[in-house]
């Protein structure tokens, strides 16, 4: 078991060079933030789940004067889903649990009620009326 714990682990190593390799040569700046990403999308394709993006915040990211398919997160769920599956093997879930006008506090305390326990990237967009 540790051998194959050790493959995995040198294998998602290599993939994460990889993918910096070609972003860097396609002229993106490679964060460890993007690196981190992008593993969880290899763990999420690994184990045959969806790769889970979870989106909170106020109105704005709500969608309010726009139906809620024309919301930001669930928009850019429709542009990525066919990538994803495409390029990446796997299948994209988008959430989006915002609230307009309820601030963080108590919100933030109920995060996986809201976004679910399962998500690989989690915004969070308070700015509008917190910052």
């Amino acid at each position: 078991t540790f051998g194959r714990a050790a493959a995995a682990e040198e294998g998602d190593r290599g993939a994460a060079a990889a993918l910096a390799r070609g972003l860097r040569a396609a002229g993106v700046n490679v964060t460890s933030d993007a690196l981190h990403t992008a593993r969880r999308i290899l763990a999420a394709r690994a184990a045959g789940r969806p790769f889970v993006m979870a989106f909170a915040g106020y109105s704005t990211t709500a969608g309010r004067g726009n139906l809620f398919n024309q919301s930001y997160p669930l928009v850019a769920g429709q542009l990525l889903a066919g990538p994803f599956e495409e390029f990446l093997g796997t299948k994209l879930v988008v959430r989006n649990a915002a609230l307009g006008g309820v601030p963080s506090f108590p919100y933030g305390w109920c995060l996986d009620s809201f976004l679910g326990s399962d998500a690989d990237v989690v915004s969070w967009e308070f700015t509008l009326n917190e910052a």
